[in-house]
Order: structure tokens, then C-alpha cells, then sequence
């Protein structure tokens, strides 16, 4: 009986022992899961939510305080008011595109005259020949005679396999030389003139580029 109850008390504080040690983890283990939620519950959020906006436009923020690059959304810009001739000219017959193009030339050409009367030394306008004098019914003139030149252009270039550019500037280089001598008729100084050769070979150069392009 004394050697059981010797053996008994021994054996007790053991027991106590493993079951204290057992509880102990235990709460540890409470302990350390505890822990953590309240430290995420002090710390920020990584990402801000959804449906949380900055001064009224989608952003991500890096944390509170730290916005991610690229974070405000621009407005995609207004469209272009301004309509290229090529646009513009998008859905006309290739004749008219034709008749369009050699206006404008002619108009180009027109205006830029006071500038090429300078830079050759001859003071011949086409322009003011056309309107006896007056610019704005010689530059209609001229335009009207750009457009008829722009739909021979067309007919031309239906027939040929030749590139429209070089062929634009051919023909209007042809008919400068075509009527060159009857230039008499305005002057015949002129005819003469190297300046005035020079002058008019410019100008339908110009012309034909003009043409070549835009139609």
C-alpha cells in the first residue's frame, strides 16, 4: 500500500504538469492567431476598394497616401474638326475628285504669283490677264480653266498606265510648251524672255504637282 501510494504521488505532479504544459500551448496558439487580425486591422488596405474614387476619377492607390502611376483616367480628345481634301473628296466620282484638284491648283497657283513675280523678275500675271485687271474674276477664270484641265487629266489617265503623278506633271509641262508662243498675243517680249519662260514653267510645274496629288 505505501509503495502504491508512493507511486501514485510521483506519478501525479507528471500529469499536472503535461496537462499545464498542454494548456499553455494552447493558449499560445489563441494567442498567436489573435494577433495577427488585429494587426491587419490597424494596417491599410494594399489596394483601395472598387467603388472608392478620388476627386471623381478611377484610381488604384498604394496604400492611403502613395498613388500608383497612370492612376487618373484622361477623356479621350474631342475629334478633329478640320476634314483633309482628301477626306473631303472621299466620295466623289474619280472625274470630279479630277475637276476639284485642278480648281484648287489653279487657285494655289494664282495666289502664290505675286511671290513667283519676285523670285523670276517678270511682272506677268495669268490671274490679271484672265480678269482684264481685276484679280478675283481673273482667279474664277483660272479656276474654272483648272477644272476643265483636271477632267482632260481624268480621261487621260483611264487610257494609260502611267503613275498619276508623273502624269499630272507631265501634262501640264506639255501644255506649257504647247502654247508658249502664244504668249505673243499678251506680249511679245515675252516670248523671248528667259525669265518669263522660266516663270511659266514654274507655275505648271506647280500646277501639275498640285493636280497629281490631290487627285
Amino acid at each position: 500500500m505505501t509503495k502504491d501510494r508512493r507511486a501514485a504521488t510521483e506519478d501525479a505532479p507528471a500529469s499536472l504538469h503535461a496537462q499545464v504544459a498542454a494548456d499553455d500551448e494552447a493558449a499560445l496558439e489563441a494567442e498567436q492567431q489573435v494577433l495577427p487580425d488585429r494587426l491587419d486591422a490597424l494596417e491599410s488596405a494594399a489596394v483601395e476598394a472598387r467603388g472608392k474614387l478620388l476627386y471623381g476619377g478611377a484610381r488604384m492607390g498604394s496604400l492611403d497616401f502613395d498613388l500608383l502611376p497612370h492612376q487618373y483616367l484622361q477623356a479621350a480628345r474631342g475629334t478633329v474638326k478640320s476634314v483633309p481634301f482628301g477626306h473631303a473628296a472621299k466620295g466623289m466620282s474619280p472625274r470630279l475628285r479630277a475637276a476639284a484638284a485642278g480648281a484648287v491648283s489653279a487657285v494655289v497657283w494664282g495666289l502664290q504669283e505675286p511671290l513667283d513675280r519676285r523670285v523670276f523678275g517678270c511682272d506677268y500675271s495669268d490671274v490679271e490677264f484672265l480678269g482684264r485687271g481685276r484679280r478675283s474674276v481673273g482667279l474664277a477664270v483660272h479656276a474654272a480653266n483648272g477644272a476643265l484641265f483636271g477632267i482632260a487629266f481624268d480621261a487621260v489617265r483611264r487610257r494609260v498606265d502611267v503613275d498619276q503623278r508623273r502624269l499630272a506633271l507631265g501634262l501640264a509641262l506639255a501644255e506649257h510648251l504647247a502654247l508658249w508662243p502664244f504668249i505673243a498675243v499678251v506680249d511679245r517680249d515675252l516670248v523671248t524672255s528667259p525669265r518669263a519662260f522660266a516663270q511659266a514653267t514654274y507655275r505648271h510645274a506647280l500646277f501639275g504637282a498640285l493636280l497629281g496629288h490631290l487627285a
